[in-house]
């Protein structure tokens, strides 16, 4: 009886960290140098999962379905609280990125924590502010007025889009960028 119920706590915990990794898509590297520890919750601080038969027997007289709700509340909750502490950190990151020029270091290890959307809008951001859209990158770039948005090739009878070129100083931050996203 006793292997059955650590079974079932080790399964728990094993549903529990399957649930952090989904609510952060991603691990959170603790060596990124905008990551603090009291940022980053550790695992013994995520409240843990408890099955319905744990939470039935702690109750007493609890209904078996009063028991479930319960688990479910304390599951979901658990869940809101890793997405929020992934969104708070990829949040960092993206600041840290658009505030300056990063190193290749930093731009790697902001590459565990963003997507693709949150990597477009430090390029958006960065280009708003008339910089280079690559972090990387000190230089800056001219106003957009006047330039047009499709590029014409009359020997090779092609139109290029060419409006993500307007955020970058240069075609070679641009390939920079790209290859990054």
């Amino acid at each position: 009886r006793k292997s059955a119920r650590s079974e079932r706590s080790l399964a728990a915990e094993q549903i529990r960290l399957a649930l952090l990794a989904v609510a952060c898509r991603r691990p959170l590297p603790r060596s990124a140098p905008w990551v603090h520890a009291r940022d980053v919750p550790a695992l013994s601080e995520i409240p843990k999962m408890s099955t319905a038969n744990e939470k039935a027997t702690t109750e007493g007289q609890a209904s078996e379905e009063t028991a479930r709700d319960a688990a479910r509340k304390v599951d979901q909750e658990h869940i809101i609280r890793a997405k929020v502490a992934c969104d708070k950190v990829a949040f960092e990151a993206q600041w840290r990125l658009i505030d300056g020029v990063t190193s290749a270091q930093t731009l790697a290890a902001a590459a565990v924590l963003l997507q693709r959307h949150h990597y477009v809008e430090v390029v958006e951001e960065r280009a708003s502010d008339c910089r280079c859209g690559y972090p990387c990158c000190a230089a800056n770039i001219k106003g957009r007025a006047g330039t047009p948005r499709f590029k014409i090739s009359l020997s090779q009878r092609k139109v290029y889009d060419v409006e993500g070129l307007h955020r970058f100083c240069g075609v070679e931050c641009s390939r920079l960028s790209h290859a990054y996203e």
